[in-house]
């Protein structure tokens, strides 16, 4: 009977892990956080003036429109953008910098899905 018991806990487990990875997972939107703006911030990219000393070129999309600003990278993710649906705004390191939001989104607020296979 233990048996039988343990058998059906971890079929129970295996097909609850089996139906979180058929959902897509979708991607947190980036934002502006009350009171923020990034049109006093210059614009910046490879064809562009470089960035005052301590100012780093970091490139985020808002409203669906990609831009590169002169932002100070100790304070975009946490005093300019947030992330949705439970994510967290991260840089990955290139140039220019780009800011996106890392994690599983969840609720409404998500972009589409990002797929997590190969072509």
């Amino acid at each position: 009977m233990t048996r039988l018991l343990l058998c059906v806990l971890a079929l129970s487990a295996a097909s609850a892990c089996n139906s979180d990875a058929q959902e897509p997972m979708r991607q947190g939107r980036l934002a502006l956080r009350s009171g923020e703006s990034v049109g006093g911030m210059a614009e910046c990219g490879v064809d562009l003036p470089s960035c005052p000393t301590h100012l780093s070129c970091v490139a985020f999309t808002l409203d669906g429109v990609s831009q590169a600003r002169c932002v100070d990278p100790e304070v975009i993710c946490t005093e300019v953008l947030s992330c949705t649906g439970g994510t967290s705004c991260a840089i990955l390191e290139s140039y220019p910098s780009r800011v996106v939001c890392s994690g599983t989104c969840k609720g409404d607020d998500c972009d589409g899905s990002v797929s997590n296979s190969g072509p």
